[in-house]
């Protein structure tokens, strides 16, 4: 009978309590632990042996944390290997650098043992996915699928066989529909040049926080967002996530705004809706030009929940259907019946009961 090989996992920090302490965890859940105290031993280290995960703090004596994950994605042997920060810093600023070094998660300090095992199981099944997945077919296949879903999402997906033109069906959804305030006011009065980077920016902040809650990203319609729970399968907690995206997307927009990085329009503000209900899901179009989408009376009436926004003088409006399914226990008020465009029955909303706008 052939032996299970354990995962192997490099852990790099220069502080040897640090790294001790870690591999104290991870040794007696199963995994073959390998530690070293600099940028360049960890790069040596991993090209001699390709761990199943890189454990990397972002403080190190000679390269620092960004430079060596950036390395590490340059080298085929480890190009696909999942590494996770472990970091004291919190800024957005820093996340966005691993981000854009190729980080796939974060783990803060100090080490929470629990949160520790839960983010190096998941990111072991990610290299497992990552390589069952033939090198060539997922490069093509993942331009696709990454389009709309999480890495995570699309793997699965491809390793199943599965096709975005064969997934079309009527699946039970939570939708998210986010839209700026003012942006014909403002893109009037910008040249393109400086309206695109801007959108740009924007959306690469909120499409992250989407995809780390697990959401699919449908459509941008202008300077608008359209997105989904549920697909490519529904999870009990699919309106719990959108309502968590939503709050999240909330907090990174003000942290932007304080940081003036929408200073040129004075402050970007969002309107956002949260509805639940059956759509069609399926890559829909013409020959020359096919879009994974969604369409279905659900998709119309969380569009038109948004615009009461407006009229509530709110940023976040939930319809009945969303609301009934979230367990959080932030306050909401509201439940009057309300009259949409285009619908015969009223809907029921309601709004955050602290609800800033």
């Amino acid at each position: 009978m052939t032996e299970q090989k354990l995962p192997r996992i490099l852990v790099v920090d220069d502080i040897r309590a640090n790294s001790m302490l870690i591999e104290a965890y991870l040794k007696p859940m199963g995994y073959e632990v390998m530690t070293v105290d600099s940028g360049l031993g960890a790069l040596e280290l991993a090209r001699e042996s390709p761990p199943d995960l890189v454990l990397l703090d972002v403080r190190l004596p000679d390269l620092d944390g960004f430079e060596v994950c950036r390395k590490l994605r340059e080298e085929q042997a480890t190009s696909l290997v999942p590494i996770v920060m472990v970091t004291s810093l919190n800024a957005t600023e820093d996340r966005v650098k691993a981000l854009e070094a190729g980080a796939d998660d974060f783990l803060s300090k100090p080490v929470d043992r629990l949160e520790l095992n839960a983010r190096v199981h998941s990111m072991i099944e990610l290299n497992g996915l990552r390589e069952r997945v033939d090198a060539e077919r997922r490069e093509t296949l993942l331009s696709a699928f990454e389009r709309y879903f999480p890495e995570r999402e699309s793997l699965e997906m491809i390793s199943r066989g599965q096709e975005l033109e064969e997934s079309a069906r009527e699946s039970d959804v939570t939708i998210l529909y986010a839209d700026i305030r003012g942006f014909t006011a403002f893109s009037e009065r910008l040249e393109p040049n400086q309206v695109v980077p801007l959108l740009n920016t924007y959306f690469t902040e909120m499409v992250t926080i989407l995809f780390d809650h697990g959401g699919t990203l449908i459509s941008f319609i202008g300077d608008a967002m359209l997105a989904t729970f549920g697909l490519p399968r529904p999870n009990t907690d699919d309106a719990d996530r959108a309502f968590q995206t939503a709050l999240a997307m909330r907090a990174r927009l003000d942290e932007r705004n304080l940081a003036g990085t929408f200073a040129a329009v004075g402050g970007l503000r969002i309107g956002v809706a949260i509805h639940s209900g059956q759509v069609i899901a399926g890559t829909i179009g013409a020959p020359q030009r096919m879009e994974y989408t969604i369409i279905g009376d659900a998709v119309n009436t969380a569009v038109r929940i948004e615009g009461l926004n407006k009229r509530f003088g709110t940023w976040l409006v939930l319809s009945e259907a969303a609301s009934q399914r979230i367990s959080s226990q932030r306050p909401l008020r509201g439940g009057d019946e309300v009259q949409l465009r285009g619908r015969e029955q009223p809907l029921r909303v309601f709004m955050l009961a602290d609800d800033p706008a």
